[in-house]
């Protein structure tokens, strides 16, 4: 198909390629090896868009044997050749009228902008049931703002601030459904949390806003308190000074599932004031369905004395001072969460609980 895209654009323009006989003006378009000359005439470009009413003053331009030379780059030349002839084909390549509308918004061309604002609700309607489709909460924040961004006029107003309130304050999305991402599982043998869970306390290891494709990390299980025994001694022969460990349980009455990454992993013996990691955390994963219930704490504090953080001479695994979370184990399954090293509580209420069952991974990179 064949689009007219404004009428009195395609015959003024149109002739500045057909009648060049006495052009002034030269536009260098592309850059590199597809750079393309166009021939215009500097009366009509002025009357027709304020943009190049200023770019080809003297300011920006120069002038070669009594020609007025203007290099444009960032358009290519299919695009602003459709731009001066006023007609584009539609039929194979869609991300055209994309780049179209971008361009005719820098050169101020008024027909095309106009069009824009009438018809803009009929392309959205057109679309709105492919966008849902698209991971946009699982892109960088550099694509985000260069490939999203400028087209957020055919995103709904609530998908549009859930967006920007996710690449902004990487808040969990209100009113979008989020679709898992495109990526292979992390696989892990447990009877706790699946891959989704794994690629999301990956993506916070290494402090990152969005899943990418693929991990880094592989989680193999260490110990299992239903299987191994609800024992400090069967605990530390099976998880310390294995290096960097994840650890998640199961709360009695709520089924709130929690846990903590402890990136020096723990010892033998206990670990000393100033000795603890930094960079470890304790999180909830909510119930354990949804990702919205899902949220990390990192450490808020980073005086030596409050870096006791890690170790397993408390009857149980510990984190911070609160301590933020205590893992008691005996044959009472009890434990204990209260905020004081980390930014936010990851139980409902502080204070003792009891727990169903506790699992804790030896966190590998691959």
């Amino acid at each position: 198909m064949i689009s007219e895209l404004f009428s009195g654009l395609s015959q003024d323009f149109g002739r500045l390629l057909d009648n060049a006989d006495d052009y002034n003006v030269i536009i260098e378009i592309g850059d590199g090896p597809n750079v393309k000359k166009f021939q215009a005439h500097s009366v009509v470009l002025r009357a027709r868009s304020s943009y190049f009413h200023t770019a080809l003053s003297s300011d920006w331009s120069r002038r070669e044997n009594g020609y007025i030379v203007f290099k444009q780059l960032g358009v290519s030349p299919a695009i602003f050749s459709a731009i001066i002839n006023g007609t584009m084909s539609l039929d194979d390549n869609d991300t055209d009228i994309f780049e179209l509308l971008a361009a005719a918004d820098q050169f101020s061309l008024h027909e095309l902008l106009s069009w824009r604002k009438e018809d803009f609700s009929a392309l959205q309607k057109t679309i709105n049931r492919l966008i849902p489709l698209i991971r946009l909460f699982q892109m960088t924040p550099a694509d985000y703002c260069h490939k999203v961004r400028p087209y957020k006029r055919l995103l709904s107003k609530n998908l549009q601030e859930d967006l920007l309130h996710y690449y902004l304050a990487n808040d969990t999305p209100k009113s979008t459904t989020v679709l898992p991402p495109r990526v292979a599982p992390i696989q892990i043998d447990s009877v706790l949390i699946g891959p989704q869970h794994t690629a999301l306390i990956a993506r916070w290891i290494d402090n990152e806003s969005v899943i990418k494709q693929g991990s880094k990390y592989n989680f193999l299980l260490l110990f299992r308190a239903s299987r191994d025994g609800y024992s400090i001694n069967a605990l530390k022969q099976k998880c310390a000074d294995k290096g960097p460990v994840m650890l998640v349980l199961k709360i009695h009455d709520s089924g709130r599932l929690i846990g903590g990454y402890n990136s020096i992993g723990w010892k033998t013996e206990k670990i000393g004031p100033g000795q603890g990691a930094s960079d470890s955390f304790v999180f909830t994963l909510g119930d354990g369905r949804s990702p919205d219930g899902a949220k990390i704490a990192r450490m808020i504090s980073t005086a030596a004395s409050d870096k006791d953080i890690d170790d397993l001479a408390w009857n149980g695994p510990r984190f911070g001072k609160g301590p933020d979370l205590w893992v008691c184990m005996n044959n009472d399954q009890s434990g204990e969460a209260r905020k004081v090293t980390y930014e936010s509580s990851i139980t409902e209420t502080e204070g003792r609980f009891r727990w169903i069952d506790c699992e804790i991974f030896s966190v590998v990179k691959k």
